[in-house]
């Protein structure tokens, strides 16, 4: 469904290489640039995020973003190439309300209710450009602090859904079906 050369293997892969995975993607991503949790220098991110970008502008595919630390930079490039963005798990108190009017959907990490930028997010984002997120049972244990069991993975997730259902007072089940309806606009636009 989905390919791209994440910020952390930037500096392992060409552009050439992954053209054909990219090919038979339906999205690309998760893509973009990060000053925070990788070494890898920016330079040699930006060239194959740039390339990915240019990419999937010229084939109308939707990219989905990782942004950590990179908010500005990346802001500025995804309005050079128009198309559809999803960003990552923002946990970013900043450009909140630039990357919304910009038109990106987001996903909410499961960390909604222990950090203020993403509890600030999930207030703030259409309905209709809302999805959810856990980014796999690694970082469930990272966000919450906990071991947890892939057998704990669905309730953690509908837990979740509820967190952001109150948040956003609204019924879970009406929140999960626009959600359902947010991931096939973001997909087939």
């Amino acid at each position: 469904l989905s390919f791209g050369v994440h910020p952390w293997k930037a500096d392992q892969y060409r552009f050439e290489a992954v053209l054909p995975y990219l090919e038979k993607a339906n999205i690309i991503g998760e893509i973009g640039l990060d000053s925070v949790w990788t070494e890898v220098p920016l330079a040699t991110q930006l060239t194959i995020f740039e390339q990915q970008l240019i990419y999937a502008m010229e084939r109308q595919k939707p990219v989905v973003l990782h942004t950590k630390g990179c908010e500005a930079e990346i802001l500025s490039l995804i309005k050079k190439y128009p198309n559809r963005y999803l960003i990552h798990w923002y946990s970013s108190m900043a450009l909140q309300k630039a990357y919304i009017d910009f038109g990106c959907y987001f996903t909410i990490g499961i960390d909604l209710l222990r950090n203020n930028a993403v509890k600030e997010l999930a207030k703030k984002v259409p309905l209709d450009r809302l999805l959810i997120e856990t980014d796999g049972l690694a970082a469930i244990e990272w966000a919450l602090d906990r071991k947890v069991q892939v057998d704990d993975y669905v309730a953690i997730l509908r837990c979740h859904l509820q967190s952001l259902a109150e948040l956003r007072n609204i019924e879970s089940t009406i929140l999960a079906e626009k959600m359902t309806k947010n991931l096939q606009v973001f997909i087939n636009g």
